[in-house]
Order: C-alpha cells, then sequence, then structure tokens
C-alpha cells in the first residue's frame, strides 16, 4: 500500500470520528510517535517488558493465535461507531 493511500485512508478515518475524546487520543499518540527516534521507545522498557513483547511477537506469528478483524471489529463495535 502506498504512502499516499495510507495518509488518505487515515485522514478518512479521522474525518469519520465525532468523539472529541477519541480524536485527542489519537493526536496525543501521533505527538508522542512522531517525536520519538527509532529504538528510543524499546530503551525505556525494562527487561520483564521486553520480554512480553517478544513474546507477543513470536505468538504472533503463529496464525492460530490471531484473532480475524471482523471478531474485534465486533467485539468493539461501540467505539466503531462514535
Amino acid at each position: 500500500m502506498s504512502i499516499t493511500i495510507v495518509k488518505s485512508k487515515f485522514h478518512e478515518l479521522i474525518d469519520n470520528i465525532e468523539d472529541k475524546d477519541l480524536l485527542l487520543q489519537f493526536l496525543e499518540a501521533m505527538e508522542y510517535s512522531s517525536n520519538r527516534k527509532p529504538g528510543e521507545l524499546w530503551s525505556t522498557l525494562n527487561t520483564q517488558q521486553k520480554s512480553s513483547v517478544l513474546t507477543s511477537y513470536e505468538q504472533s506469528l503463529d496464525k492460530s493465535n490471531l484473532i480475524p478483524l471482523d471478531k474485534v471489529a465486533e467485539k468493539h463495535q461501540k467505539w466503531l461507531t462514535k
């Protein structure tokens, strides 16, 4: 997917959100992420946190551990329709 398409989808998503608090959360997350150097967040994690992230990543490689997007959307419908 090209960066132009990703930006377009992101703008469309934001344009359809009417919940101010949710938009502020997105803004905060984007500002936080855009002001970080690669690897900076990782270096702030302790050994246990790093281990947990790596374990989660390894588990995600097994497709049987993944949840289909439609199931996640169904479970969190109230946040997706605001």
